[in-house]
């Protein structure tokens, strides 16, 4: 008896809610789409801005285009305002206009960077009404990316690290700022002391280091200790606007045009009694007003105002350029090399990219090498099939250029894919890989482009394992998923 008066009771509650539901219906078709004489704003009644760039999720790179759409079906001949504000909703900029009956609206994403607000405002009808606003974040353009231990860093404008792998190489590593053995399966902010408002970082297999905009230059690593975990200042150092980290040292590169290092001591820079640590900072004058370096395993590149470019360190493989040495600590010029424009070294092997267009090559390359019947490149020897390049990347085993119209090029070691082969075939000559037209390239042993259509891509080596268990991959992937 008991349970039949509850049912009858649960029935009669379900229908008063739908009588109530219906009666509220009614009175909204009168007033929202059921009067003609209704106005322009009172028919907008706040519709919400749907974000269809597929998975977004409100994340948006500058230069990406991005499609929005509304649910408004009432609104035929109301022009609408697509507007966007980075403080907060204070004052808001206009992005475009369109007209409502399309309910849809492809901008390219300018800015402003970080979190910013989105809404639709429409004007006409003598009557303004705003929609409810939509939270986005705009991700700034990439500046600089490296790689360190199991991870990739990227550096953007607004001077944010984005992180995406694994630090640490035990699980008994625990950071205080990051937890146990630190993982990020999606590109994520780094928030560790020092490692905002960034000018420029670079790493290398167990650390990373970064100069700030105040001119402080800070070091994160060796990550298979405990005290690498914590990132620290390198003191003594002032005006930092670039540094360079090696696996033997690093240099840093101050406003009024020094070069300071400290390490190992591999090039002999710094004296015969100074010991690897932080605290002991040399000054080197060899390297003054150097515009760019880069540093293989046991030696080094500096490219000069003049388009010549200073080689030191170890020649055992000929990756200084000049057969006539075995090494030097003293920096000097490259034999015939000159107008050059960019340098990367890495490994055992150099590169450098001429104002031509041309790129060349010496040192250790065991791919390329076999097409020419030689173990090494003593001397600087152009690349053939390269021309019009205006960026290129050195790994070591492998290497990437990115040519005028958009082309990526790579050669070298094809065991992740980066020739875009799926039979990972290694080829002693230069391969087109089969990806988007790039406006920017970087490579560090996974390859990342900007597209020119928009996004970001990368392939070959996986930071981390994908969902299937793999670790590269041949098919470009968008590096902020969609």
């Amino acid at each position: 008896m008991v349970n039949g008066e509850f049912r009858t009771l649960r029935r009669l509650r379900l229908l008063a809610l739908t009588c109530l539901a219906s009666l509220v219906c009614c009175i909204a078709s009168q007033t929202v789409v059921g009067g003609g004489e209704a106005s322009i704003g009172e028919r907008f009644q706040r519709p919400a801005v749907k974000l269809t760039d597929p998975g977004a999720r409100g994340k948006w790179l500058v230069g990406d285009r991005v499609s929005l759409a509304w649910r408004q079906r009432r609104l035929a001949g109301a022009e609408l305002e697509v507007q966007i504000s980075g403080d907060g909703g204070s004052s808001w900029r206009t992005v475009g206009t369109t007209r409502a009956e399309r309910g849809r609206f492809t901008w390219t994403v300018e800015g402003p960077w970080g979190a910013a607000l989105l809404r639709l405002r429409c004007t006409s009808g003598g009557s303004c009404v705003v929609s409810r606003s939509r939270v986005v974040h705009v991700i700034a353009p990439i500046r600089q990316v490296t790689a360190a231990g199991s991870a990739m860093f990227i550096l953007h404008e607004d001077g944010q690290v984005r992180v995406l792998g694994t630090i640490g190489t035990s699980s008994s590593v625990r950071s205080h700022y990051l937890g146990r053995r630190p993982r990020w399966r999606r590109p994520a902010v780094l928030r560790i002391p020092g490692f905002d408002h960034v000018s420029s970082i670079s790493g290398t297999y167990q650390a990373v280091v970064v100069t700030r905009t105040d001119g402080s230059a800070w070091i994160w690593g060796p990550f298979n200790a405990f005290e690498g975990m914590r990132s620290r200042q390198i003191p003594n150092v002032h005006d930092a606007v670039w540094a360079r980290c090696g696996i033997w040292g690093v240099l840093v590169g101050t406003r009024d045009g020094r070069t300071v290092g400290f390490g190992v001591n591999p090039w002999g820079f710094y004296g015969e009694d100074v010991q690897e640590g932080v605290e002991q900072v040399r000054d080197i004058p060899e390297l003054r007003n150097v515009t760019d370096i880069s540093l293989g395993f046991e030696h080094g590149l500096a490219l000069q105002r003049d388009g010549t470019v200073l080689s030191f360190g170890g020649n055992s493989l000929g990756q200084l350029g000049d057969p006539a040495v075995e090494g030097r600590t003293t920096p000097a010029p490259i034999p015939g090399l000159r107008d050059v424009v960019a340098v990367s070294a890495a490994g055992s092997s150099s590169l450098a990219l001429r104002s031509d267009g041309t790129v060349w090559i010496w040192g250790d390359d065991q791919f390329l090498s076999p097409a020419r019947d030689a173990d090494v490149f003593w001397v600087p020897t152009r690349i053939d099939g390269l021309e019009r390049v205006v960026a290129v990347e050195n790994g070591g085993l492998a290497s990437v250029a990115l040519r005028d119209d958009g082309a990526v090029f790579a050669w070298g070691l094809n065991a992740s894919g980066l020739l875009t082969d799926d039979e990972r075939l290694t080829r002693p000559y230069v391969v087109q890989c089969r990806v988007p037209a790039a406006k920017r390239l970087f490579f560090t042993g996974t390859a990342l482009i900007e597209a020119v259509d928009g996004g970001v891509l990368f392939w070959g080596r996986l930071p981390l394992r994908d969902a299937y268990g793999r670790w590269q991959t041949t098919t470009p992937l968008p590096f902020y998923p969609r």
